[in-house]
């Protein structure tokens, strides 16, 4: 997925435009790891208990629950983040052309 956003702002890339369907998907998944920071964020202080309260476990567990919910959240419409970032890409691509 990261291979997206780097072939977008990638010299070589500016040479050969990309289809609509790989710049909707690169700017959700610009704004899934917008998300994910966020939500990182916003957990960081919460405590949590019960099987997965504590320890190296817990990171890894929390890690990859914000993260499946940061995509989850993109996937459903997201925050809005991703429609801006597609129509800046597709002006880009545009204006190159």
């Amino acid at each position: 997925m990261a291979a997206l956003a780097a072939d977008a702002v990638h010299p070589a890339a500016a040479a050969k435009p990309l289809s609509p369907a790989r710049i909707k998907e690169t700017a959700r998944e610009f704004e899934s790891v917008f998300l994910q920071g966020m939500l990182e964020e916003m957990f960081a202080n919460v405590e949590e208990d019960g099987p997965f309260d504590g320890g190296e476990g817990s990171k890894i567990w929390r890690s990859l629950r914000t993260e499946e919910f940061a995509r989850a959240i993109a996937h459903a419409g997201g925050i809005g983040l991703a429609d801006h970032v597609e129509r800046h890409m597709i002006s880009l691509q545009e204006t190159q052309s």
